[in-house]
């Protein structure tokens, strides 16, 4: 199964915390600060197009924990001035200390989606949860993306 993050351009995806701890990068992305709690970095990079409102994208996610995560799954959302535009779910497996799991897909919004990205000023947000055993968090990633 197929499990990435959207993104119309590449960017990484960082833990959420509050908006104040958010830094602006120059591709106009808002990115959390380092985090050194996290136990999981998830990055995802667009690999063409596949079509007007479709990317390919992969997505690494990479346990940082000095111990193995069991039953490991990411949740991908993305919205766009607050309305849901896709969605997708996997598992990830087990993941050794400094594994890191690559996924791939063709994330399509749709004409729909393309139109609610334009109606608020090209910006998407990007939360991806991973779960596991003793756990969970949450990486968001805000980019403007038209």
């Amino acid at each position: 199964m197929g499990l990435a993050v959207l993104l119309l351009a590449a960017s990484p995806v960082a833990a959420v915390v509050s908006v104040a701890d958010f830094q602006t990068s120059d591709a106009g992305s808002a990115v959390q600060a380092a985090n050194e709690t996290d136990r999981f970095d998830v990055d995802a990079e667009v690999l063409g197009r596949c079509g007007l409102d479709c990317r390919l994208v992969s997505a690494n996610v990479t346990n940082l924990g000095a111990e193995r995560a069991e039953n490991v799954s990411m949740t991908v959302r993305v919205s766009s001035g607050g309305r849901a535009l896709w969605s997708e779910s996997g598992e990830l497996g087990d993941m050794r200390a400094n594994e890191t799991v690559q996924r791939s897909a063709s994330v399509d919004v749709g004409p729909y989606g393309l139109y609610r990205i334009q109606r608020n000023d090209g910006r998407v947000t990007i939360n991806a949860t991973v779960e596991w055993d003793d756990g969970a968090e949450s990486h968001v990633t805000r980019r403007r993306v038209l």
